[in-house]
């Protein structure tokens, strides 16, 4: 079924007269509801003014009695230490009488001991025996590592001696001998 241009245009003001008349309908329908304000709604009562306010301005702020709070030394260091904990006590320490008393021997200054060499960062994966050399592997973090007898590594250790049993390197800034464990002989 086709509609001509004419019956189109039809149409079209039918339904632009029906939403109108709709729309007048529902605007009249509001304003013959029946209801009326006879009285505007009353006002809430203001509060009682506090004492010593002037009763004559009730919604007045009186700025006087604000207080300002002392300004924290810390406030506009970015740094400063913050927290929500109470600060620990300041610890005393005390001395006994008779100690105090007795003047101080002097003795010289005791040396610390010099630092040994940090552990072996190396862990031991396997060897390779042929009739020229012993390769042993080895990995350092997530580096491996072949190494022969007589090899240096990273200018920090030396491999000394490779045995059955264990690897025996020297930690060349403090001339200490280490020993990494390779297993058993079989």
């Amino acid at each position: 079924m086709k509609i001509d241009a004419r019956q189109r245009w039809i149409v079209l003001v039918a339904l632009l007269m029906a939403a109108l008349t709709a729309v007048a309908w529902v605007r009249d329908a509001d304003k013959k509801s029946g209801t009326e304000i006879v009285e505007p709604p009353a006002r809430p009562r203001p509060a009682p003014a506090a004492r010593g306010a002037d009763p004559a301005t009730p919604d007045r702020v009186h700025l006087e009695k604000l207080r300002g709070r002392e300004p924290d030394p810390n406030a506009n260091d970015a740094f400063a230490t913050r927290s929500w904990r109470k600060p620990a006590p300041k610890a005393v320490a005390k001395v006994p009488v008779a100690a105090a008393a007795l003047p101080a021997a002097s003795s010289p200054p005791v040396a610390p001991p010099p630092p040994g060499p940090p552990p072996l960062p190396f862990t031991y994966m396997g060897r390779l025996l042929t009739e020229e050399a012993n390769a042993v592997f080895l990995t350092q973090g997530e580096r491996n590592l072949v190494v022969h007898e007589g090899e240096i590594i990273e200018s920090t250790y030396r491999v000394d001696k490779v045995s059955e049993t264990r690897l025996t390197f020297t930690h060349l800034p403090s001339g200490v001998q280490q020993h990494l464990p390779i297993g058993e002989p079989q």
